[in-house]
């Protein structure tokens, strides 16, 4: 069956109704004319005429009932096929309203519960309708955002970007990018927006501008750029970004014809900072550090944190290196003045290196170079040094020993020498010192002062601390059975040493393994383990408990204070051999060794003076009550070998 419309179907039978009305028009007007004439002709009599006639109208009648049954026939037939067209299109057309309806919920499902801002806007910007995501986002109710343009609602330095947007938008151009909108309370809100025009029957009527909030993400991501360039502790530039301005810095130099410095900077003996007082401490020591050296360098230069104690400076444009010695004295002075941590002073010095840019510096250089010229003044302390290429063999030559000095012990490589302390009232000798002495095979004997700084570096210390214990140990105790007379041995303390825990413990195991009485064993230690009062009284008792004595060695050097010093529980000072160099002839060094021997005798403490070369030293000593010497105007550090020879008589037991 043709699914043909209704109008289409009622033309067409209207014109079949047509035909039919003048077919039976002209057949009736014939059958009308001639019926009765062609009976009367062909009729015999007036019966048979009056038969005819009956008949005549009999088939008129049934000819007619037929035509109208016809008639009636085909527009019933044709009603049943309207009747389906129209129930057909009935349901087409419900089901197109039904779908447009459904659409239309899920565009307004779409639009009022899009979890971004949707608005409507027409080409002038205004806003017609808004979703309740942007209730959210801007803080203004749709009914507030309507009827005002979307400029309004826009940071003033992105109004022209979204004016231009639009017009792009409203060209046929869906465009995404980000903006800056202004919330109902004042504050900036960072958005993505994406603008899509809306087509009616082939022209564009507005736009729908989705907004989505991204202040979060972008301050995440702001943060997170943040943390990949600066230092989580003093919030200063790292590595990473120190290198990047470096590059940049070496690509100008290039270009501009001057020069580049790179320093380097440590604290010196940091990690006895957080040793002793633990890293709580240590972070703010860093801390202030830090602020200390950003307040001093100028901002177009650079100050990082490379990591640790070790900080960097970048001078990206000098043209003398006068210049870099300016910022390099300032940084001197400005660590001198004492750090303040809950009412203690701390006193910290810096060691810098620095490297000037050469033409054609790589980072890679001048970093390694800053770096070697760092280490080079960490073996002096408090000072800076510039990088010569001398250091690369001075480098190279402490690397070798480092890898020596691992095998060192293993190889019995180490030898014990002893320095007698000698009483400068009787001359007699009151106690040897140990110390460490490194017969290396091929460099032959190397001094303690280039190898000993490596190993507290390494913590080789430890091992190496421990084995001249236990031989200065059984040496003393040997001598006592060998008829010599008792004195004590005194051996250093490493700072590694003495804030192990398990200190006195190993102590004692070494006496009772030596059979050596504890009277006769003296531990020297220094004033910067002192730092942590507390911590360093506990140790000290522990000590003093097994019945050995203690001494303060290079007094003099540090900042003690003389509140917790009388809290020690110590046997001697030892005055510093800086103070005895120019004793004799420096007022101010003669001034401070007799107050240092005044101020022990005071608190009943025997005094001991270091570094005794002359007479001249000697004299002025004995004149101001010193109790005990010690140095090249008696006797240097010798072997077992000498000790026993040079001084037998002296040491026999008498």
């Amino acid at each position: 069956m043709e699914n043909r419309r209704p109008a289409t179907l009622w033309m067409s039978n209207r014109f079949i109704s047509f035909k039919f009305v003048i077919i039976y028009l002209f057949i009736g007007i014939i059958w009308v004319l001639l019926s009765d004439k062609l009976i009367d002709l062909f009729a015999v009599n007036a019966n048979r005429s009056l038969l005819f006639k009956i008949g005549k109208d009999l088939v008129f009648v049934a000819g007619t009932s037929l035509l109208f049954y016809l008639v009636v026939w085909h527009y019933s037939r044709q009603v049943i096929v309207w009747n389906q067209v129209l129930e057909e299109n009935r349901k087409k057309y419900k089901e197109l309203f039904e779908n447009a309806e459904e659409g239309e919920q899920r565009f307004k499902s779409l639009f009022d519960y899009n979890p971004d801002g949707v608005l409507s806007i027409n080409w002038r910007g205004h806003i017609i309708n808004a979703n309740a995501m942007c209730e959210r986002i801007t803080g203004y109710t749709v009914e507030e955002l309507k009827n005002r343009t979307c400029y309004d609602f826009v940071a003033p330095e992105e109004v022209k970007r979204m004016m231009r947007n639009i017009k792009r938008t409203l060209a046929w151009e869906m465009l995404d990018y980000e903006l800056a909108i202004v919330h109902k309370t004042g504050h900036s809100i960072q958005v993505a927006v994406k603008s899509v025009p809306i087509v009616y029957r082939g022209k564009i009527t507005g736009i729908y501008v989705i907004i989505k909030d991204i202040t979060e993400q972008k301050q995440t991501t702001a943060l997170i750029e943040h943390m990949s360039y600066h230092d989580a502790l003093t919030k200063l530039p790292n590595r990473r970004y120190f290198k990047e301005r470096l590059s940049e810095s070496l690509t100008a130099s290039e270009q501009g014809g001057h020069r580049v410095a790179v320093m380097f900077l440590d604290i010196d003996r940091f990690k006895l900072v957080n040793d002793t007082l633990g890293h709580a401490v240590g972070d703010r020591l860093l801390e202030e550090a830090a602020d200390r050296l950003s307040r001093i360098v100028r901002r177009r230069n650079l100050v990082a944190r490379s990591g640790g104690d070790e900080y960097m400076v970048l001078l990206p444009v000098i043209h003398q290196q006068e210049e870099a010695e300016i910022i390099v004295n300032r940084i001197l002075q400005v660590m001198q003045s004492p750090f303040l941590m809950d009412d203690q002073e701390f006193h910290l010095t810096v060691s810098i290196g620095i490297a000037i840019s050469s033409e054609g510096e790589k980072i890679e250089s001048i970093m390694r170079h800053a770096d070697i010229a760092m280490y080079h003044a960490k073996e002096h302390g408090n000072c800076a040094m510039y990088y010569s290429p001398s250091m690369q063999e001075t480098t190279r030559y402490s690397l070798a020993i480092e890898n020596d000095l691992r095998k060192a012990i293993a190889r019995d490589e180490f030898v014990v020498y002893y320095q007698p302390q000698i009483s400068i009232d009787t001359g007699e000798i009151t106690r040897m010192e140990a110390l460490i002495r490194w017969n290396h095979p091929e460099k032959g004997q190397i001094p303690p002062g280039q190898f000993i700084p490596v190993a507290e570096e390494t913590g080789l210390i430890l091992p190496i601390g421990e084995w001249v214990l236990r031989t200065a140990c059984r040496q003393n105790k040997a001598w006592h059975d060998s008829g010599f007379k008792k004195l004590p041995v005194s051996v250093n303390l490493s700072i590694r040493q003495f804030l192990q825990p398990d200190l006195t413990k190993n102590v004692a195991q070494i006496l009772m393994e030596t059979q050596l009485p504890p009277e006769y064993l003296e531990f020297e230690i220094t004033e910067s383990m002192t730092i942590n009062v507390e911590r360093a009284l506990s140790i000290l008792h522990e000590l003093k408990s097994l019945g050995v004595k203690i001494s303060m060695d290079d007094f003099g050097t540090g900042y003690s204070s003389l509140a917790y010093l009388k809290k020690f529980p110590l046997d001697k000072l030892k005055i510093d051999r800086s103070f005895v160099t120019e004793v004799s002839t420096d007022i101010r060094d003669a001034s401070i060794v007799k107050t240092i021997i005044d101020m022990a005798h005071n608190l009943n403490l025997r005094v001991i003076a270091e570094g005794v070369e002359t007479k001249e030293q000697h004299d002025f000593l004995h004149r101001k009550r010193c109790d005990d010497i010690q140095g090249y105007f008696f006797s240097p550090p010798v072997s077992v070998e000498e000790i026993e020879k040079k001084w037998f008589t002296v040491l026999q037991k008498g």
